[in-house]
């Protein structure tokens, strides 16, 4: 038995927000004999909901190739998905069925063309004043009728942490990600159409420093690739009657201050819990008109690399006491991440949290290899109930 599993595209599962010309198929095969090898392959493409509508097929192809298979002599329109399927012939004259099917869907294909939005960025401080809180930036918007498809296509200068009605959007970290940003920079896609309401929609973003604009490197400098963080978003919305909305960032959305007062990734988090207010807060003095910043969007790109997510949640496997008389979560391992903490208190009480990797040959607490990162974590307790915290911008290589 001759089977194709394992499809790819562009290295990825079910990849949504490409921007590549000619996307690249791989796939596995899986035989029931030895010294089985592929001698030739077949990939036909369809339009979701069309009843098998084929829309490109390459015919019996005679190749022992199955990565980075190009499909050749066709092009892809922008926003589009499309659903393929493999078969595969062997050297024992064996056919394969058809493969499980697989989908890719197309991004914005060209930046410098294709972005109806601007930049938008929270009021610039006074030159004298030195801010590094986190601000948020938000919209509104009605829907009065069923949505069959609704994607956002967002990137920033900076770091962005998406929310739609109060939830956040998608499970990645720290996008954008880490390009040379003068000369790339990287957008991603996410698939709403199940997160959006019937009636109002609140749409918004926090913005932190990051790599953009954040400390970098040994000598504790800021503002590497730029001095102001930035948002840039659309919304994408396909109606049932076949009707499109676009949401974008412009001059109508507003901006405000956050409970993150500083986030950094090699310095840290200082929150303030007694700060947050819902993304839908109507109070029209905590909010103000945006700005809109004149930045490139040639060098904008759909995401290349696998984001950066989640992949196990750690519990500490002992509280030490150091001879100083440090009390010390012990994580187990040296790890990337962050710590998620549940606390009830008194409303301005606080709480710290200093990350290190090692202790010293006394047994206490030692940060000395991290030069002049601070790596802490403040926590100011709103008061009240139960409250749980976990940083947005910023993580830890650390131990305890």
């Amino acid at each position: 038995m001759l089977t194709v599993h394992h499809l790819r595209c562009e290295y990825k599962i079910n990849p949504i927000g490409l921007d590549v010309r000619s996307p690249r198929l791989s796939w596995h095969l899986q035989s029931d004999q030895r010294n089985c090898v592929q001698v030739a392959y077949q990939i036909q493409l369809v339009l979701p909901d069309s009843h098998e509508q084929i829309v490109w097929d390459s015919g019996k192809v005679i190749s022992n190739q199955s990565i980075h298979v190009e499909l050749d002599g066709w092009l892809p329109a922008a926003r589009t998905r499309y659903v393929y399927r493999i078969k595969a012939w062997d050297n024992f004259e064996n056919e394969s069925d058809w493969s499980d099917s697989a989908f890719f869907e197309m991004g914005l294909m060209d930046s410098s063309d294709t972005w109806r939005a601007a930049w938008i960025s929270a009021p610039s401080p006074a030159e004298e004043e030195k801010d590094e809180s986190c601000p948020r930036l938000r919209t509104s918007f009605q829907l009065s009728k069923p949505v069959t498809k609704a994607r956002i296509y967002v990137t920033a200068l900076g770091l962005y942490e998406l929310h739609l009605n109060n939830k956040r959007v998608g499970e990645a970290y720290f996008t954008p990600g880490w390009t040379s940003y003068s000369k790339r920079l990287q957008y991603q896609t996410y698939d709403i159409t199940d997160s959006l309401e019937l009636g109002e929609n609140t749409l918004g973003a926090y913005l932190g420093d990051g790599w953009y604009k954040g400390y970098l490197g040994w000598k504790n400098e800021q503002q590497f690739y730029g001095k102001r963080t930035a948002l840039l978003l659309e919304l994408h919305i396909l109606y049932a009657d076949g009707s499109e909305e676009y949401i974008l960032t412009n001059e109508h959305w507003q901006s405000s201050s956050s409970a993150i007062l500083m986030s950094d990734i090699y310095m840290g988090e200082t929150y303030d819990a007694r700060l947050e207010t819902a993304w839908t807060d109507i109070d029209p003095s905590s909010w103000s008109p945006v700005e809109i910043l004149d930045h490139p969007k040639d060098i904008i790109v759909a995401q290349e690399n696998v984001p950066v997510t989640q992949v196990e949640h750690l519990q500490p496997i002992a509280i030490l006491t150091t001879p100083q008389g440090d009390r010390v979560l012990d994580m187990g391992q040296n790890m990337v991440g962050c710590m998620k903490f549940t606390i009830q208190g008194e409303s301005g009480h606080e709480v710290e949290l200093l990350h290190a990797e090692i202790l010293d040959h006394d047994g206490n607490f030692y940060t000395d290899n991290l030069r002049a990162a601070k790596q802490r974590i403040q926590y100011t307790l709103k008061g009240g109930e139960a409250e749980t915290y976990e940083p947005h911008f910023t993580f830890q290589d650390s131990v305890m």
